[in-house]
């Protein structure tokens, strides 16, 4: 994308979304052509938006990984919600999963290994590969469970937190209330506020509900 077509995306964007004056003046920072992007794309204009994107993923793994891995997160999440192109998709995601395997300690909290694998995992199930994929996490979780010393807590919440909803979608739901408990374990939700729920007087069916809720808030891993 050239420069006179980015301030042409710019003057639409402009028209929807109220934006500081001057935000996006410079082509050349990477970061105003990531977040222009980001905004085509919240507006479901994906095509633009992908090649924005497309053009920071030098710059952006030179400077800042993290947000490298979240830019091709956010093209693989484009490509599938646009055309539907799963293994277009896939590869995105494995790029940033093998991305984020090489940083010690994140300090972004939108994006993290669990958000990766399960960004994948919901795809796969919309395709419909929910047998093979709940095999899958579930040798996930066996296999976290034994690194001790590596573990992802947020590639276990995930995985744990998948499988509940495999199980509320067959109406086991005693076991998607055991499974959600179990998730939340690696998560910043206070055992506290998942006991509250557990021990409330309402049907099994409103304790799920209350339970898939917690995951509005925040969600921050260390891992």
């Amino acid at each position: 994308m050239d420069e006179r077509e980015y301030q042409y995306w710019t003057q639409q964007v402009k028209q929807v979304v109220p934006i500081k004056e001057g935000a996006f003046e410079d082509y050349n920072n990477w970061h105003n052509r990531a977040l222009l992007g980001r905004l085509l794309a919240n507006m479901n204009i994906y095509e633009p938006a992908l090649e924005l994107m497309e053009s920071i993923l030098e710059e952006a793994k030179a400077e800042d990984e993290e947000h490298y891995i979240w830019a091709l997160s956010d093209m693989a999440n484009y490509h599938w919600v646009s055309k539907e192109e799963t293994e277009i998709a896939y590869n995105l995601i494995d790029q940033a999963i093998e991305s984020m395997n090489h940083i010690q300690k994140t300090t972004f909290p939108l994006i993290n290994k669990g958000f990766l694998f399960n960004q994948k995992w919901q795809i796969r199930a919309l395709t419909g590969e929910s047998i093979s994929l709940i095999e899958e996490i579930e040798n996930i979780i066996h296999h976290q469970l034994e690194e001790k010393e590596n573990q992802s807590q947020s590639l276990l919440f995930y995985a744990y937190f998948n499988l509940a909803l495999f199980s509320y979608e067959k109406d086991n739901l005693e076991r998607a209330i055991a499974l959600l408990t179990e998730a939340y374990q690696y998560s910043n939700v206070s055992e506290e506020d998942v006991r509250k729920i557990l021990d409330d007087n309402i049907t099994v069916q409103e304790k799920v509900v209350q339970l898939l809720s917690l995951t509005h808030r925040s969600m921050v891993f260390d891992s």
